[in-house]
């Protein structure tokens, strides 16, 4: 790991993320009105300079989505802090939940934080002080009345930057965190060696 590289310190484990973050989705979906899309995204800038004057470590960082737009954003040193300083905040808010509404079902399955670990080392090894990575999870408008029956689908895409290159950055997408995320190791040589990978475009 190059000594430079935030964003690995605090005494969270990785695998707490699998803990809170399904419980951020369901919160987040609860105040979202129907018919709005939503999504969660959980971003990395190894290199980031947020904090540096204070001493502080920012280098994760969570945005929340509503119709393509960021509502609420916070950064944490560490992923599973990043995501708690979200349900922190939705703690704290004060909405209101839907009368008789309970929290919709998001299922997420097990195991995928240590594939975050690994994507998130690697990319600390790209020469570009703008690497990182962004791990959304979301749900199109159509699929919102399913998701509050519990019955709705979550979609996770990756994206990389590629060195030089604003746009398009290496892209992935799968309907799961660890099949996104071992498609991403499984095509690190690529990026790693700054040519884009996954899929592209919008």
């Amino acid at each position: 790991m190059p000594a430079a590289a935030k964003g690995w310190g605090g005494p969270s484990s990785w695998r707490d993320v699998e803990e809170l973050l399904p419980a951020a989705l369901a919160q987040v979906a609860v105040r979202t009105p129907a018919g709005a899309g939503l999504g969660v995204t959980l971003g990395y800038v190894p290199y980031s300079g947020l904090g540096e004057r204070a001493g502080v470590d920012l280098s994760w960082e969570v945005n929340v989505l509503r119709r393509g737009e960021v509502v609420w954003y916070g950064n944490a040193g560490h992923p599973a802090a990043a995501v708690q300083e979200l349900l922190d905040a939705l703690a704290e808010d004060g909405t209101a939940r839907p009368a008789g509404g309970h929290l919709p079902a998001v299922p997420l399955e097990r195991g995928w934080a240590p594939l975050l670990r690994e994507v998130a080392r690697l990319c600390c090894h790209v020469p570009d002080e703008d690497t990182g990575l962004e791990l959304t999870v979301q749900r199109g408008p159509d699929e919102q009345g399913a998701e509050a029956a519990g019955a709705g689908r979550w979609h996770w895409t990756v994206e990389i930057p590629v060195p030089g290159i604003e746009y398009p950055p290496s892209l992935w997408r799968a309907e799961g965190p660890v099949e996104v995320l071992a498609t991403v190791l499984a095509e690190a040589d690529s990026w790693l060696d700054g040519e884009p990978a996954g899929h592209h475009g919008p």
